[in-house]
C-alpha cells in the first residue's frame, strides 16, 4: 500500500511540475561559425589577411590519401561544393609555399588553421572516419 502512494504522490509531483522550454541561444555576431571564439587576427579585420591570394586555394593529396579513393572522392566532392558556392578555386600544388597538404592516420579529423597562415604548408588530416562530403567541407 505505501509503494501505491508513493507512486502516486511522485506521479502527481510530476504532472504539476512547470516544463521548462529550452530557449534558443541568442545570436552572437562575434561567433565565428556559430561556435569559435576568434582572437582580434583572426575577427573579419584580421581575417583578410588569411585570404588565399586570388582565392586559389593550392592543394597536394599525400600518398596515404590517394590510395583511398572514399578519401579522393569525399576530397574531390567538397572542393567541388566550395567552388560552386564560393569564389574559391582549387589547384594541386606544383612549387608554392602556401598550400594545404591532405593527409591521414594522424588522428582525426581536423585542419591546423582557418585560412591561409602565411607561406607555409597547413595539414587537414582525415582518419577513415572523416572521409564523408560534409566533414571535408567543413575541414577545409
Amino acid at each position: 500500500m505505501l509503494k501505491i502512494v508513493c507512486t502516486v504522490l511522485l506521479f502527481a509531483a510530476f504532472c504539476s511540475a512547470d516544463i521548462v522550454e529550452p530557449s534558443e541561444g541568442e545570436f552572437n555576431g562575434e561567433l565565428f561559425e556559430g561556435d569559435l571564439i576568434l582572437p582580434p587576427s583572426l575577427s573579419r579585420a584580421g581575417r583578410k589577411a588569411n585570404r588565399w591570394p586570388g582565392g586559389i586555394f593550392y592543394y597536394r593529396l599525400t600518398s596515404g590519401i590517394t590510395s583511398q579513393s572514399k578519401a579522393v572522392t569525399a576530397i574531390r566532392a567538397a572542393m567541388q561544393e566550395w567552388e560552386a558556392k564560393t569564389c574559391i578555386q582549387f589547384r594541386e600544388r606544383t612549387n608554392e609555399p602556401a598550400f594545404v597538404e591532405f593527409v591521414t592516420g594522424r588522428g582525426g579529423c581536423w585542419s591546423n588553421g582557418v585560412g591561409r597562415n602565411g607561406n607555409k604548408m597547413q595539414t587537414i588530416n582525415l582518419d577513415p572516419g572523416c572521409w564523408g562530403k560534409g566533414t571535408v567541407v567543413h575541414e577545409i
